[in-house]
């Protein structure tokens, strides 16, 4: 699925109404919140509407568990089960796909 990404600043809020106001509008209008940043800005996203207009692609895997078979393309955040065995001692690069 295509996201679009837009940020929320909470600083400049009208006068009888509060934060939570904006967010439930933003809400409303089909935004969900993903993350609060400092200072006072919430990083909201939605489908987009028309997906077709954005081609998803679909990265292959870098990092393969041989024995659950789980998977980490490499990119964003390390997946969890290659985390744990990275903080249990083990060398990341033992996972590495081959080919």
């Amino acid at each position: 699925m295509a996201w679009e990404y837009y940020e929320l600043d909470l600083t400049n809020v009208p006068k009888r109404q509060s934060e939570l106001d904006l967010l439930n509008r933003a809400g409303q209008q089909g935004w969900e919140l993903i993350a609060l940043l400092p200072p006072h800005r919430a990083l909201m996203r939605r489908p987009l509407e028309k997906a077709g207009d954005y081609e998803e692609t679909q990265v292959p895997a870098k990092y393969r568990d041989p024995v659950t078979g789980a998977t980490w393309s490499g990119r964003g955040r390390m997946a969890n089960w290659l985390a744990q065995k990275v903080q249990a001692g083990e060398a990341a690069e033992t996972y590495l796909v081959k080919g």
